[in-house]
């Protein structure tokens, strides 16, 4: 096995540590360690296997990516998009002529995550978790469990902004933001009304962390900060799970995999209430 590439090792470096990384502004630390993860598995692998990393293709990367994330489409995908994003980096620094991280190598993989939770009884658990939940921060637990059960994915969960909320007589909605940007217009039932008002009283908001009492995200950490949509989100869900009997719930349940619960098994539902005169808000999502 020959040394890791030491070149590449700082231009792993540079990339990071840029402000301008080409994916719209600074990485959160929880994607650099994971970015650099896996630009240092894939450089082991080039040493392992004597090959040029600078002078690779397609089928390369392709075996590293089998074997670095395992089997799985959207894992190999996320891999790969990582590798991608970093030759395109060596080659705007005029380091790299060609990308070996190609979109045919990291394959086609839909926005739309498989169904997993298939059973009435399975979603009522995840539920029945969420209001036993006793850890740190029980309501916010039980607020972002509810909303993906309503069917709010973890990205639009972290993006909700708590003014985004509208009482409107005897209804509570609010400006869901949507992939691809905008918002749209969503009555929450009553249950989930309730559990954000429960939330409400223990929902940390500082102003120089971007939150206020009345603005910025309405889930927020400990020191008042939008949640990290990735680990935070994950971690949060992993230990609500913890107390479903491990026979009714598929094997790691993702938040994405709960928000694409069948309609007609969810134990709430969320209906678009826009009307008609009404523009949506410009934030992205």
């Amino acid at each position: 096995m020959t040394a890791l590439d030491g070149y590449a090792l700082q231009l792993l470096d540079d990339w990071l540590d840029g402000p301008n990384n080409g994916r719209g502004g600074p990485f959160s630390n929880d994607a650099l360690d994971g970015y650099e993860r896996d630009v240092r598995s894939w450089l082991t692998f080039c040493a392992a296997e004597d090959i040029d990393c600078w002078a690779t293709g397609p089928l390369a990367v392709g075996r590293w990516a089998d074997t670095h994330r395992g089997s799985t489409a959207r894992t190999r995908a996320k891999a790969v998009s990582v590798l991608r994003s970093f030759y395109g980096y060596a080659i705007i620094q005029g380091i790299a002529a060609d990308n070996p991280a190609t979109e045919a190598v990291r394959g086609r993989v839909g926005n739309t995550p498989a169904t997993r939770v298939t059973t009435r009884e399975c979603a009522a658990a995840i539920r029945s978790a969420a209001d036993r939940y006793r850890g740190p921060d029980p309501e916010r637990a039980r607020l972002f469990v509810y909303l993906l059960l309503a069917g709010l994915r973890p990205g639009q969960i972290c993006d909700l902004l708590i003014q985004a909320r509208h009482t409107e007589q005897h209804r509570s909605t609010w400006d869901v933001p949507q992939k691809g940007g905008g918002t749209r217009l969503l009555a929450f039932p009553r249950e989930i009304t309730g559990a954000v008002d429960e939330y409400l009283p223990h929902r940390t908001h500082r102003a120089p962390a971007g939150s206020t009492e009345h603005t910025g995200p309405l889930l927020t950490s400990r020191n008042g900060r939008a949640l990290d949509r990735e680990s935070t989100a994950r971690r949060l869900l992993r230990a609500v799970l913890a107390a479903v009997d491990p026979e009714i719930l598929p094997a790691r349940l993702t938040g994405d995999e709960i928000a694409h619960t069948l309609e007609d098994l969810r134990p709430f539902t969320v209906t678009d209430a826009r009307p008609a005169s009404r523009t949506p808000k410009g934030h992205g999502y």
